[in-house]
């Protein structure tokens, strides 16, 4: 599904764009303003949503025809790695 990491990708780069001109806009960045690209930049936060929900989305697709076991072995060998590495 393409269109799952293409939507994926288009949420970090709103979050990324509402970091960089609202933010910026707002004055936590040094004062630079970017009056016209505020008006899109400022809903740029719903990116996280999008992302997480999509998250979700695919965890639940990988559970989709696999008996619980197959499943949570996946997850804890996908996911261990990570906190071994602390």
């Amino acid at each position: 599904m393409h269109e799952i990491d293409l939507l994926r990708i288009l949420a970090a780069i709103a979050v990324m764009t509402y970091h960089y001109l609202f933010s910026a806009y707002a004055g936590e960045l040094g004062g630079m303003e970017f009056p016209h690209a505020d008006v899109i930049a400022r809903y740029g936060y719903l990116g996280v949503d999008l992302f997480f929900t999509i998250s979700g989305f695919v965890v639940l697709l990988s559970a989709w025809n696999s008996p619980p076991r197959s499943f949570v072995v996946s997850r804890v060998v996908r996911l261990y790695p990570a906190y071994w590495s602390r």
